[in-house]
C-alpha cells in the first residue's frame, strides 16, 4: 500500500493502484494502512458483521423512545 498527497488530503492506495481512501490527515492514512494489513480475519465472517451492522443500528433506533416518527419503520 501506498501514500501519497491527493490536494490537501493523503490518498491510500493498494497494490494495484486502486484507490483505498482519502484521509485528511496522513496520520490517519498510516492509521488505514497499519489496519488493513495487519487484517487476517476471516472473509466469510467479514461479510456476515457488515450484514447485521445496519440491522442493529436500526433496532437500536427503533428501541428509543420519542426518536423517529413511531410507526417502527426506519426511513
Amino acid at each position: 500500500m501506498r501514500i501519497k498527497p491527493y490536494g490537501r488530503h493523503w490518498a491510500v492506495y493498494d497494490a494495484g493502484g486502486d484507490l483505498v481512501c482519502l484521509a485528511v490527515y496522513r496520520k490517519g492514512a498510516r492509521e488505514v494502512v497499519r489496519r488493513l494489513s495487519t487484517r487476517t480475519g476471516n472473509p466469510a465472517a467479514s461479510r456476515r458483521c457488515k450484514r447485521r451492522g445496519p440491522a442493529r443500528r436500526a433496532e437500536a433506533v427503533q428501541a428509543q423512545p420519542g426518536k423517529g416518527r413511531g410507526d417502527g419503520v426506519s426511513h
